[in-house]
Formats: structure tokens, sequence, C-alpha cells
């Protein structure tokens, strides 16, 4: 053996912990959740904990740390150890799942057991345990004494500490079960776009989890009615009595999202199960009484949880819920009520008030967290052939209320524009421009998101773009504390396959969806799914008290206000040929001497209009501002084009771009004609522009279309936007 650095011994790492929670951190059922919540309990009361993971079973596909106490960890209040070195003292050590930890210690795959001195030893009991007989109890104990020493036995409710006493008298048990660790806080009623009651409920894999057969789900369920169901952890529904899941279901996998932002997305939690479920979610329901949402379960139950729930006949629940949900102070009386006749009120005082007996120091007082002025933002647009999902979000971020600081992170090459606005901008490589695997890209986004909601201390994600990428997805759905915001524009192209990213939806806490003018033309995918969205006025960057006069605005950009003026604003030309659309307009244009042609340089073209030396060029961040300057348009008919001449009554040629990845400008410039508030440049050639530039050189005709767009303008919905995502927070912080 070479005697170098490479073979020799690494030191111990000595570890001091008030409490070291042993298991197998990964579980996503109620022991991981429980974990969790008695961390979150110990650092507010000023006690540190150590975490260690011992698998209790081959990681295969379930090869994450739980979620919640990832996120624990993240935030400072628990410390990770490696078993592998760590030498821990610590005055408590509770080991979670004994049994299945024992059971994995049989395994080859397991992991080395840390050496740990603690004053205390408690064996938390889950089901499993409680299952065992006598002597298999017994043999699990012996073998735990052997690893930690004197052990007490105890379990997480009444219940399990009973079946164990009844098992065996050799164990060492205590007297009371291990207090839940469940911080409660007063139900606040917000709920933000919603029109229809959202229900839900957790549950493991078993089949037996679910009723037998399909009319006791339909009785106890919405099913393919106007009200939301979610499921977090439902098994293969081939085993079940629906084969097909629900219309109006959002199916989650374990794992797939942080369970406590899952139960702040509902209104109800519904939980009838078969017969012999394995495993009753009671933290779950515990947390979600103690968290200002109601709970309906079958009256045979409240042995086990206790009072708080509403413990009705399956036929009687969805009735209930219609009910409380159109008469919200009821729903708010009988949440309180709940919440105050919970048994997970005063469990967090009691689990702290065990501690203090078993640990031999007072507790320290919690550090401080170091203090800001701010919470933080993260507007995140894709990247499209233009910028308009970076204009929307700006359009929202500049009207946010101090106390919210953006930060930007966008795959659109335009972050000038950002920076020129006075924010902070990451710029992420889209797929495209990277030429990777699609799977490989979403990894590394979803690293890279990691890195910059951690940095930022971001708890908001607000998105725009067709395409909610996995990445994005996997980022924030795991973290309960990081609302995420889809801003996601209508007017799809009817045909275009955009279910998978559709079907993303049920991860994002709001969507909202930026009305458009012509949205009575939208025959799009987001059509069907409106029930889902909050829906604002258009969102514009600008309003009207923004636009500079005609004066100042001719002045910029070099032209004669007394002249007449058109503005070329036909895109980026990334999909479409807008070089020989420029020819045909400015050839037409020439036949007007006096007419000043000034065309927009997109900030993401690679064009050049050097070809017409003639052609005054603008380039800059708001185009909207300079509109005063101008008598009438040429432009594309993309979202933000569209509703901005509309809006702002600059009357309107419009030339959309029908390429197949563009949304439905088509349907937008023909709904705009039919109003009388623009005109329709279909063909793209000189002969049939000719006639059109001929009307709008007419003032008669540019007022009519002026006041017919201002007729059927909107407001703009920024300011919507801003509070809908106001009371989104309000309600994450509660």
């Amino acid at each position: 053996m070479r005697d170098d650095a490479s073979t020799a011994p690494s030191a111990p790492n000595i570890v001091q912990s008030d409490v070291t929670i042993i298991g197998d951190l990964r579980c996503l059922r109620e022991p991981g959740w429980e974990i969790a919540q008695q961390v979150r309990v110990q650092a507010a009361a000023g006690y540190t904990t150590t975490l260690v993971h011992v698998p209790a079973h081959d990681a295969g596909a379930w090869h994450l740390i739980n979620p919640e106490i990832q996120e624990c960890v993240r935030q400072g209040l628990a410390t990770p150890v490696d078993p592998a070195t760590a030498i821990i003292n610590t005055d408590i050590l509770v080991i979670r799942q004994p049994h299945a930890i024992l059971r994995g210690l049989e395994r080859d795959y397991a992991a080395p057991i840390p050496r740990i001195l603690a004053r205390s030893t408690l064996a938390v009991a889950d089901k499993d345990s409680v299952e065992l007989d006598g002597p298999a109890l017994e043999a699990r104990d012996r073998l735990l004494q052997n690893l930690f020493g004197p052990i007490k036995w105890t379990a997480s409710s009444v219940g399990a500490l009973a079946r164990i006493r009844d098992a065996t008298s050799a164990l060492d048990c205590d007297q009371e079960p291990w207090p839940a660790a469940i911080e409660c806080r007063e139900p606040n009623g917000i709920r933000v776009g919603r029109s229809h009651y959202v229900a839900g409920r957790i549950c493991t894999t078993e089949t037996a989890d679910w009723p037998a057969d399909l009319g006791a789900m339909q009785r106890a369920y919405p099913i393919n009615t106007e009200a939301q169901f979610r499921v977090l952890g439902l098994p293969k529904l081939s085993a079940l009595p629906i084969t097909d899941p629900p219309a109006n279901w959002d199916l989650f996998r374990a794992g797939d999202i942080s369970w406590q932002k899952f139960i702040r997305s509902l209104d109800f939690f519904i939980y009838y199960p078969g017969e012999d479920p394995r495993d009753i979610p009671v933290t779950a329901i515990q947390w979600a009484i103690a968290h200002g949402i109601v709970v309906m379960l079958p009256p045979n139950l409240e042995p086990a949880v206790g009072p708080g729930p509403l413990y009705l006949p399956p036929e009687s629940v969805l009735e209930e819920a219609q009910h409380l949900h159109e008469d919200r102070a009821l729903y708010l009386a009988t949440a309180q009520r709940a919440r105050m006749r919970s048994q997970a009120i005063g469990q967090a005082d009691l689990l702290v008030a065990r501690l203090g007996e078993l640990i031999a120091h007072a507790p320290r007082k919690p550090e401080p967290r170091k203090p800001t002025t701010n919470k933080r933002a993260l507007f995140m647009s894709s990247n499209g052939v233009g910028i308009g999902h970076l204009t929307r979000l700006l359009a929202i971020a500049r009207r946010m209320p101090t106390g919210i600081e953006p930060i930007f992170a966008t795959m659109s090459q335009a972050t000038s524009v950002v920076e020129q606005c006075g924010y902070p901008v990451e710029y992420i490589p889209s797929q495209t421009q990277t030429h990777s695997d699609n799977a490989a890209w979403n990894r590394w986004l979803r690293q890279q998101l990691d890195q910059l909601l951690d940095f930022y201390g971001i708890s908001l994600i607000v998105f725009d773009g067709n395409h909610a990428y996995s990445g994005l997805i996997k980022a924030a759905a795991e973290r309960s504390d990081c609302q995420l915001v889809w801003v996601r524009r209508g007017m799809w192209r009817p045909g275009q396959r955009h279910e998978p990213f559709i079907g993303r939806q049920k991860f994002f806490d709001l969507i909202l969806e930026p009305e458009d003018i012509a949205s009575s033309r939208d025959l799009g995918a987001t059509t069907v799914h409106r029930g889902r969205a909050l829906t604002t006025p258009p969102i514009r960057c600008q309003d009207q008290d923004e636009i500079l006069p005609r004066e100042e605005a001719a002045a910029k950009i070099g032209l004669d206000p007394k002249l007449p003026a058109v503005l070329l604003q036909l895109g980026s030309g990334t999909n479409r040929d807008i070089v020989s659309l420029v020819d045909h307009i400015v050839a037409s244009c020439s036949r007007f001497p006096k007419l000043q042609v000034v065309v927009a340089e997109w900030l993401m073209s690679f064009n050049s209009f050097s070809y017409w030396p003639s052609l005054k060029r603008v380039r800059g961040f708001p185009l909207t501002r300079y509109y005063a300057a101008f008598d009438f348009t040429v432009t594309a008919a993309g979202y933000n084009s569209f509703n901005e001449v509309i809006s702002l009554g600059l009357p309107p040629i419009f030339s959309p771009n029908t390429h197949e990845s563009m949304d439905d400008q088509a349907a937008r410039a023909a709904f705009a004609t039919e109003h009388g508030a623009g005109l329709f440049w279909a063909k793209g050639d000189r002969e049939s522009l000719d006639p059109l530039l001929d009307a709008m050189m007419d003032p008669n005709v540019r007022e009519t279309l002026r006041t017919n767009a201002l007729r059927i303008a909107k407001p703009n919905g920024a300011d919507d936007a801003v509070r809908a995502i106001n009371d989104l927070l309000a309600e994450a912080q509660q």
C-alpha cells in the first residue's frame, strides 16, 4: 500500500448538536414530512439539528432527498452529515423508521452508521414497527441498543404507542407519544384566480387507499365536474375503478411537488380511502387544518385523526364543498373552528417542552436572519423570435411595489433592454442556442435555476413563455417557499401541439392570461383551460400618459413633425422574409415624396436595412414612446404590437406573420379589419399594398381607424397582474 495522501484515512468530522435525527431522508410519506416539521420547530426554538441519512432500501428511482427536508437544509435549519466520517455528540438522538432502517442495514447497499454519543435516544415507531409481534419488536430493540445504547420507544400517535405496549412489556416505552411538530397560522381566505373550488388529497400508491368501486369514488370525489381535483401520490389507474384520469384531475407523483405547496393550493382536503388504507396521512391532514384548509373525512376515521375535520358521509361531500365555496364567510368560520379544535394546536409547544426536559442546556437564541429590505422575484422569459415575452414581464416588473426586487433571467438575447431598465439580468442560453438534447438541456436548466434561486434568495418566479420547461418546473415545484406564476397569452394557433405544455399548468400557483383585444377570434388550446387562469386586460409596457408629445418624439428620431410619417415594425425576420416586405413598402411609399419612412430595427434582428439609404431607423425600447411621431404604421400582428397600436390609437396596416410557430396573427388582423380599426395586407405583395397605402394617406381614413381602434381598446392589465401576484404572495406568507 502506498503511503500517500490518497490512502491516508480522513480525519473524523466531530459534530455537536442538540438533536440528531437518523432515518431514510428520501421518505416521501408521513415520516419524511414529520422530520421536516420537527426540524422547523426545533430551529424556531433555538435548538440545532443534525440529519443522518440511512437508506432503508435500494434507491432505484427513489433517489432524491425529501423536498421538504432539502428545503430545511437550504434554509440553514439543519445540517446533514456524512455517516462515514462523522462523530456526533448530541443531547437527543431520534431514530425515525426504526424497523425500516434495520431492514436496510441487512442489505449490501446500506450506508455506514456514524458514531453517535447521545444523552437520550428515542425510537419513534412507524406503521411497520407497530405491526410487528412482541418477539420481533424485542429483537429490533436489542439490535438498536447494540448500535446506539439504551433506547426509549415512542410513537407519533397514542394508538401506535398503545399497540407497542400491548405487543410486549419488555421495551422501555415513553409515557406519551412524540408530539407532532406542526406550526399553525390564521386562515386568511385568499384564493387567487379561482372561479371554482379546488379539492385534493395525498395518498400512498396502494390501491387500498382508494374506494373499491366507481360509485363510491363518484360520491366522494369530483369527477368530470367544474371543480378541480388534485392528487399527490396516485397509484396506477389500471388498478382503480377509473382507468383514465378525469378531465378535471391533476395527478402528481410522490416527490413531484412540495406537499406543503400542494396542500396550500387546495380549498378542501378530501380523504375517503378504501376499507383498509395502508397509511392515513395524519400529518398532512393536521397541517392542512392548521393552515386554514377545510378537511373532509369519513366518520370512521375520527378515532385516528381526532377533532377538527368535517366528518361526513361520502354522498354529502360535494354538496358541502360547493356550499362552503359559495359562502366565503362560512368557509372561513369553518376553517377557524376546525383549527381551534385540531389536535395539532399546541403540539409544537409540547415538542419544545419535551426537548427542554431532555436537553441539558437552555435553548440558544436563534440567530436572526440577515435583514432584507426586499423580497426578490425572478422574472423569466423564454426565447421567442422577438421580445414579446420579455416586454410583458418588464411591464409587470416596473409596476411591482417597493419591497419586491425584480431579478431577470431570459433566453432572449435582448438582455440590454433589461439592463437599460435598471434590473439585474442573467442570460440563459436556450436549447436551440446550445444545440443540445432536450432532456440534457432541461437537467442543466434545473441546475442553473437552483443556483439562481439560492443565490438571490428568490421567493417568486414569474415565467412568460408558451413552453413550461420541465427544468423550470422541477426547480420550483419542490420549494414550498417559492411561488410559481405563468403569464400565458392566448391566441395559440389551432392545431399546434401544445398539450404537453398545457398539462404542466398544474405545477403553477397562479396562471395569468393577459387578454387579447381580438380574443373573440381565439380558437387556440388555452381557451378550454381559461377557467384555470386569472384573466387580465391586455398587458402593455406603457400607458398613454407615458407617450412623448409629437414634437419631442419627432425630434428624437430626426423627423419633421409637420410632415406625415410611417413606422415599419415587421418583427425580427428570423422566420419570415422581411427584406422583401420592406422593399415593397419602400417602393410603394416612394409615390409620396413628403412621406417620412422609419423602420424599427428589432433588438434581436440579424437583418440590415442599409439597402435603403433613405430609410430612417429607430432602435430602442419601448418603441411605443415614439408613437405620436407617426401618422400610421405597417406592422406585424403579434400580441404586443397589435394590442399597443390599437390601444394607443396608431392607425395600422397589419402584415401578420403566418409562420407555423407563431400565434394566430392573421386572426388578429382580421378582427381589426372587421371592426374598422386597421387594414389587412394579407398577400404581402406590392400590388395589394398600393391601395392600402393610398387609403392610409387620407387623414379622414386615419381618423376613422383611430376612432374605431380606441372604441375596442382595453385598459392596461399590468396593474391587475401585479395585484394578483401580490395576493398570491400574501396568501403564501400567512
